[in-house]
């Protein structure tokens, strides 16, 4: 779950790296150094387990009984580095647009970042934590009884978010995908945001990889 794969397993890793080069709590690095500047004011990484109210309740199948049970209080402080974020869908709006168009990067760095290699799901493309489906940019994630995916089309400057209180899939999709693709298909039907449906198998490899990258626990009722 959450953290198989090894890009999670990197991202942990890049955590550490950051506490250790810049000598202070990941949490107070990122607050200085993404939040404050792109003015997410209604997002943190969690030192431990808080999550203030009003918040959104999760529900998930990820259980060891197989049961659809409410996963609202579960100790997520495992995913750190890997997708432990908390914030509300104000503030996804504000990722997706600096995460697509690289505005707290150098344009250099920029450029490496959207150099994508091919991945194991067609027409689709994968950079330096970031996804690209037939040219819409951005990440999606999953904690349980959460999910999340923000998707921005630069030539049109569109950005949409879609904050989920469920991890259950769906014939093999990702709740996540299907709400983005019936979205899509009404908003900009030129640009349909699809992905195919993956098995179980979809939690290994790449795909697994990138479940956490964005994923946030959201602060609002739901």
């Amino acid at each position: 779950m959450g953290c198989r794969g090894p890009r999670n397993t990197n991202a942990i890793l890049l955590g550490l790296a950051v506490e250790r080069a810049s000598g202070r709590p990941l949490a107070e690095y990122i607050e200085r150094n993404v939040l404050e500047p792109a003015g997410m004011n209604h997002t943190f990484l969690p030192r431990g387990t808080e999550f203030p109210a009003p918040h959104a309740h999760g529900c998930t199948d990820r259980t060891a009984s197989g049961r659809t049970e409410e996963a609202t209080d579960w100790n997520l402080s495992w995913a750190w580095a890997a997708g432990g974020m908390v914030c509300d869908q104000h503030d996804m709006r504000i990722r997706a647009r600096v995460l697509a168009t690289g505005t707290l990067l150098t344009p250099a760095t920029q450029v490496e970042r959207l150099k994508m290699s091919p991945s194991n799901l067609p027409n689709t493309g994968y950079g330096l934590g970031i996804l690209d489906v037939e040219g819409r940019i951005g990440h999606n994630g999953s904690l349980p009884g959460y999910e999340s995916l923000v998707i921005h089309l630069p030539e049109s400057e569109a950005t949409l978010v879609v904050p989920l209180n469920t991890d259950t899939d769906y014939q093999g999709s990702e709740p996540s995908t299907l709400f983005v693709e019936a979205i899509t298909r009404v908003v900009i039907p030129q640009h349909i945001y699809t992905l195919p449906a993956q098995p179980a198998g979809r939690r290994t490899g790449w795909w697994a990889g990138r479940r956490s990258g964005c994923s946030v626990r959201q602060l609002g009722d739901q």
